[in-house]
């Protein structure tokens, strides 16, 4: 009959569809095991580049760093370690989704901002940028800033530090108060309070305070200490 006919067409109609699904999960599957593979090929030299990056990186301008990646390609080649030609650290170390996070907070979509904002993120020590320019402030925005030069200054940073707010310090000079140098020894991950000394009184500082500090200098000569 017509009915048990079009009963069948739709029977037929989803099992196509159903294994037309698999089929693509299958090559879904089979593409990101490519990929993956392909990765794990240059997986040890992904790995110290990243390394580097965020351990040297900091100071260099983008010609500086450039220079220094076409030494690192030459060792991992002679040592025989397979890299790719022009390794960036958005393409093994950033996932898209980080990479998004950080455009929209401002970031910009060059590879020396995005080298920028994975040694703000996961460098060990707390960071210094030098911006003459002022280009990170749009991207550090959502954090509560604190004007170095501010008289009270001292005094909202002991605050903050109590309480474990994260701090945009703006404004340094070159010469730190050597109050302001003892907090770089402060671990970047703490799991309980840490007391420090600051601004004459003993404080507990919260395992989760963090922050970074902005020089506007565009060619700062820090004391041995910093």
């Amino acid at each position: 009959s017509l009915d048990a006919k079009c009963i069948s067409l739709h029977e037929l109609y989803a099992q196509i569809t159903t294994e037309s699904s698999e089929w693509k999960g299958l090559i879904e599957w089979q593409t990101k095991l490519e990929e993956i593979m392909k990765k794990q090929e240059t997986l040890l030299a992904d790995s110290l580049f990243s390394a580097g990056i965020i351990t040297y990186f900091g100071p260099f301008s983008c010609f500086g760093r450039e220079k220094l990646k076409e030494r690192w390609v030459k060792i991992y080649q002679d040592s025989g370690i397979k890299t790719l030609p022009n390794p960036q650290l958005s393409t093994f170390f950033c996932n898209q989704i980080q990479l998004s996070e950080w455009h929209q907070k401002g970031l910009l979509r060059d590879e020396t901002c995005i080298e920028n904002a994975a040694i703000i993120q996961y460098s060990e020590r707390w960071p210094i940028i030098i911006d003459p320019e002022r280009m990170a402030e749009k991207f550090l925005s959502k954090l509560k800033k604190v004007k170095a030069n501010n008289i009270y200054a001292h005094e909202d940073l002991a605050k903050e530090m109590i309480s474990g707010t994260e701090i945009f310090y703006d404004g340094i000079n070159e010469n730190i108060d050597p109050e302001i140098v003892q907090l770089f020894e402060l671990p970047r991950v703490r799991a309980n309070p840490k007391k420090v000394v600051f601004n004459e009184k003993k404080l507990d500082i919260s395992p989760s305070f963090s922050w970074c500090l902005r020089i506007e200098h565009s060619n700062p000569i820090f004391k041995d200490d910093v």
